[in-house]
């Protein structure tokens, strides 16, 4: 009787063991806020610089406060809202970044995104970075994928480019995380992590929305495909600490 009782203690304790040892432990976290807004005539989009569209940085209050789309007289057709957050994190004897995009609601245009960590030279991936992306419908079905079309891995940056999901979505959201090790001898005394989200504000084709890099200024687009997406500031997220 002792003994059965003995494995079964086992068998309830273990798995708890082996979760704490992946514990995760925030150490710094920034949140960014932003409003895409649309345009729906030729004559807003050349006030406008010629772009179909502009994002700009919001507060939270502005973000928190918005229901759902509204039409306007003054030339907006339609305004989408989203925020991007980018953490350090500790887990175990190694450091992960993470950014994460939440829309709040759905984007008006589906065609190819990107979401990017850039990092200083003083770091550099363990492993492979590790995307995901979670989806509900309208009829209540949620979703979790984790493929892309397209991975860029640079001295000061790792991305990926995935296909936003059609159809009517209820909720939206997109996360990228890459495990960090030393690339010097030197001891690190402070951290950084850059995230960076660009939109396709008009329909690309796979191989333009692929001419990027990624590094601390966030995701840097050649002359022929920036037209088509969004500009937002990065978030950062800074540690201080030995390493």
């Amino acid at each position: 009787m002792k003994k059965v009782l003995m494995l079964f203690i086992m068998f309830i304790v273990l798995p708890y063991i082996v979760c704490a040892k992946g514990n995760e432990t925030i150490l710094a976290e920034q949140t960014k806020y932003y409003k895409t807004i649309y345009f729906d005539n030729e004559l807003t989009y050349m006030m406008n610089n010629s772009n179909i569209s502009r994002t700009l940085e919001i507060t939270k209050d502005e973000y928190d406060s918005y229901e759902k789309d509204k039409y306007s007289l003054n030339g907006t057709i339609e305004t989408e809202y989203k925020k991007l957050t980018v953490t350090i994190s500790s887990i175990n004897s190694y450091y992960r970044y993470k950014v994460n995009l939440e829309w709040k609601s759905i984007p008006k245009i589906r065609s190819y995104d990107t979401i990017a960590i850039g990092f200083p030279a003083s770091v550099k991936p363990k492993l492979r970075p590790i995307f995901s992306e979670d989806y509900c419908t309208d009829k209540g079905k949620c979703y979790n994928t984790t493929g892309y079309h397209f991975l860029y891995s640079g001295d000061n940056g790792v991305g990926v480019t995935f296909q936003v999901p059609t159809g009517n979505l209820k909720s939206l959201n997109q996360t990228l995380y890459v495990d960090m090790q030393k690339n010097t001898s030197s001891t690190i005394i402070a951290q950084y992590a850059y995230g960076d989200y660009a939109h396709a504000v008009k329909t690309i084709s796979l191989n333009n929305a692929q001419k990027y890099k990624v590094n601390t200024g966030g995701i840097i687009y050649e002359d022929t495909s920036i037209t088509y997406y969004d500009a937002i500031s990065t978030a950062k997220a800074t540690w201080n600490g030995n390493w």
